[in-house]
């Protein structure tokens, strides 16, 4: 079950740690209206503060990154030998310490600890719940915006002054993306050995994903290349040396794999394709560049490893509401809404929620960079419209003037994740297209 869950955990990880934020007013900011006293410590430090972090990165970054390349190429495999050697030296130690303390404390609390926590707590609710519960939501409606006013002004400050070195900030090396990549597809050749039988218990929403990884990883050991797959490899010749992180241009390879979905997956290097997106796509080769435009755009920013730090950040975030929760609820008696819900459901599903209602900003930056990519090869980007209209079984001459909100699944695509609805990506386009 460890493989299962560790494989499901994987097929969920398909972006990026992105925040929208509403930028601060320009006419109040020329007016000097910033909150205080948060505002005066911008007005004193912030120039000073920018000069001495954007100095710092830019004599450190290249020296740190390697180092850590150097570090990690000479003591990985030792390290490796290393945690292995101990793990099999003291679990059979420890695990009877572990079994006999637990046994202890099991009877312990059970018998006299439980009780005696109970019959405190009633105590204590009873004379001080409904005053700690007041001053527990003081305290949070005060803290809440300051914390958030420190948060607004950090950010539009360095998105308005210092783009380049928040850019620079976000970026990942070619090495990391490419270890990263070995990691997953490793976990997912490992899923892939396991008997059918032991998936039957998996909720339907999460079989389309899982069923996805296992073929995808199962392609990876046919050595046999098909005719789609040498079509897909010359046209990517077309935009190969014209990806923006120089590292990963060598590695990319093209897969085709066979499940009745229509979409098209990066993991890094490699991008794999379905051959139900091919037979839509037909004979268009401009729209297969555009294609594998857009999934080069993932690996290009990251997307694959960014979306690892966006699960794993909303799975923080709602372990920390669930925190305050308990604390809540061992203070007065009471949960919030959100806890509330949680019970209704399960803390996957609440984990997912906040996951999934990002997924579309994905998709939009990868539809820019691919725009990007496009131009810097010579290739016009209405093919890449023309290809998400046919996903998304548009009409030919639909206009978009107007950004909708929220996202939608497209028919047959996996049903983990949302994705933006036609014109919001159309208009995204647009915004960096040369047409």
């Amino acid at each position: 079950m460890v493989k299962i869950s560790l494989g499901i955990l994987s097929a969920l990880l398909m972006f990026n740690l992105s925040a929208q934020i509403g930028s601060v007013d320009e006419a109040q900011r020329q007016a000097g209206k910033k909150a205080e006293p948060i505002g005066e410590f911008y007005e004193s430090w912030s120039q000073q503060v920018n000069y001495a972090v954007v100095r710092a990165i830019e004599y450190w970054s290249p020296k740190v990154k390697i180092i850590y390349k150097q570090t990690h190429n000479y003591w990985a495999a030792d390290v490796e030998r290393l945690s292995v050697r101990t793990l099999e030296y003291w679990t059979p130690i420890l695990s009877p310490v572990y079994g006999r303390t637990k046994s202890f404390w099991s009877k312990e609390f059970q018998s006299s600890i439980h009780p005696s926590v109970i019959r405190y707590y009633q105590w204590y609710y009873e004379k001080y719940g409904k005053s700690v519960s007041t001053h527990l939501n003081r305290s949070m409606n005060y803290l809440e915006p300051k914390l958030f006013e420190v948060y607004v002004y950090t950010l539009s400050y360095y998105q308005n002054n210092h783009p380049i070195t928040l850019q620079f900030l976000s970026d990942i090396p070619a090495f990391v993306k490419k270890s990263y990549e070995k990691f997953i597809l490793s976990v997912w050749v490992m899923l892939s050995e396991v008997e059918d039988s032991e998936f039957e218990s998996i909720d339907n929403s999460q079989r389309v994903p899982v069923d996805l990884i296992r073929v995808i990883a199962r392609s990876l050991n046919n050595s046999n290349i098909s005719e789609e797959e040498k079509r897909l490899n010359i046209l990517f010749q077309q935009i190969r040396s014209f990806g923006f992180d120089s590292g990963m241009q060598d590695c990319y390879k093209i897969k085709v794999f066979q499940l009745p979905i229509v979409n098209a997956v990066n993991t890094g290097c490699h991008i794999f394709v379905s051959e139900p997106l091919l037979d839509l796509v037909g004979e268009s080769d401009d729209e297969l560049v555009a294609l594998m435009a857009h999934e080069m755009a993932h690996a290009d920013q990251g997307h694959n490893m960014k979306t690892f730090f966006s699960l794993a950040s909303a799975g923080v975030s709602h372990t920390a509401k669930m925190s305050m929760e308990n604390l809540l609820w061992l203070a007065t008696g009471e949960m919030s809404d959100y806890g509330n819900k949680t019970e209704r459901s399960d803390h996957l599903s609440m984990v997912m929620e906040k996951f999934s209602f990002e997924a579309p900003l994905l998709e939009i930056a990868a539809d820019q960079r691919a725009v990007m990519i496009l131009n810097r090869a010579g290739i016009s980007a209405k093919s890449l419209i023309q290809l998400l209209k046919r996903l998304h079984h548009a009409d030919e001459g639909v206009q978009c003037s107007e950004k909708s909100k929220g996202g939608r699944l497209l028919e047959g695509s996996m049903t983990v994740r949302k994705y933006p609805v036609l014109c919001d990506r159309i208009l995204a386009i647009e915004e960096v297209a040369k047409f």
